[in-house]
């Protein structure tokens, strides 16, 4: 009697539970179907939440080890003095440098050139490059440090960790710096009313 290769058991399960529940979507009326499945879908779908809008208290950043900034954009407005509260919740450090994209550029070379000891925690970040302004703090993990800066000129300003390939790896954000008069993008104006 010839051997005929068993369907495998994780196959068969996935199988009766794709069957169970198209059954239980037959049942509905055609417009409620489709709108069971909308909900569906809208819950599943990712949740990417707008900028945060620095106010009189401190913005709140925190760090984590698969190299994101919570949250990865900001927007102030010029002339405001902004305290940042920066928490590291994994285990590795990292850092919080503002500076210009020449700046995060010139402070990603000089942390690749430092001496792969794991002591990077000993060089400063009070100044930028060519006369760049820049400012930063490392935070050590489980830690939150704060940060006070004030943002002159309307533009772009980037925060970004340069240990060693967090960069690379994308661990960088974006300040929005408005005019005092200029209005706020109205998705900006939702995210602030969370």
């Amino acid at each position: 009697m010839p051997h005929r290769p068993a369907l495998p058991l994780a196959a068969l399960l996935a199988g009766v539970a794709l069957l169970a529940s198209a059954c239980s979507l037959t049942d509905l009326p055609g417009p409620e179907r489709q709108d069971r499945a909308a909900a569906a879908h809208a819950h599943r779908a990712p949740h990417r939440p707008g900028p945060t809008v620095a106010t009189a208290a401190p913005v709140q950043v925190v760090m984590n080890d698969r190299f994101r900034y919570r949250p990865s954009s900001i927007v102030v407005r010029a002339g405001h003095r902004v305290t940042f509260a920066v928490t590291n919740a994994g285990k590795l450090p990292h850092e919080f440098i503002l500076g210009d994209r020449a700046t995060q550029l010139d402070h990603e070379r000089q942390m690749q050139a430092m001496p792969a000891d794991g002591d990077h925690m000993m060089h400063a970040h009070t100044h930028g490059s060519a006369g760049h302004a820049s400012g930063g703090l490392t935070v050590p993990p489980g830690q939150t440090r704060r940060l006070t800066w004030t943002f002159h000129d309307p533009g772009v300003v980037l925060y970004g960790c340069h240990v060693l390939g967090h960069w690379a790896a994308g661990m960088k954000g974006t300040i929005v710096v408005l005019a005092p008069d200029q209005h706020l993008p109205l998705p900006v104006v939702a995210a602030a009313g969370r």
